[in-house]
């Protein structure tokens, strides 16, 4: 009897040691995308900073950029889970408050994880990296800037704005 009442004891020690514990997994983020407007931008990303007025471009650039870029359309791809949506996005916003440039005439684009998806919402634009920005001269593409400036954002912009 001795025994049997250790080996029953032994058994419910192991069977409760070879259970898998259960794991609860968070599901994954649901990231936004499709064509939005400024505000639907704004308020779908909730990023800290929308514009960052920190950032100082060379004025000498953003006097070209002041009186070129309302002859321009503008289309901004970016995705809520990119780090270098966040930290560029607000810098190009910048650039176009102080260029007097109106927020609500850019085309605004949202891309979730999912590359095969980018097709859809950007396929004829040939997006590989965000945030790119597309600016386009009567409905042709003058320029592009992808994922981060060659030199700096008010520098590449300019150039496409007088190329």
């Amino acid at each position: 009897m001795k025994h049997t009442g250790l080996f029953l004891a032994f058994l419910m020690i192991l069977s409760q040691s070879c259970s898998t514990p259960k794991t609860t997994t968070s599901p994954e983020p649901v990231w936004p995308q499709g064509h939005f407007t400024f505000t639907q931008f704004q308020d779908t990303a909730h990023w800290k900073v929308w514009v960052d007025d920190t950032y100082q471009p060379d004025p000498g650039f953003m006097t070209i950029i002041s009186e070129s870029v309302h002859n321009y359309q503008i289309r901004c791809y970016a995705a809520t889970w990119c780090g270098d949506s966040k930290e560029v996005v607000p810098q190009f916003f910048h650039l176009l408050e102080l260029a007097g440039y109106d927020p609500a005439l850019v085309d605004y684009i949202l891309l979730n994880k999912d590359r095969k998806g980018w097709v859809q919402l950007a396929g004829a634009d040939s997006i590989r990296r965000v945030p790119t920005f597309i600016i386009l001269k009567d409905g042709k593409e003058a320029g592009r800037i992808t994922e981060r400036p060659v030199q700096t954002l008010e520098a590449d912009l300019a150039a496409i704005l007088t190329h």
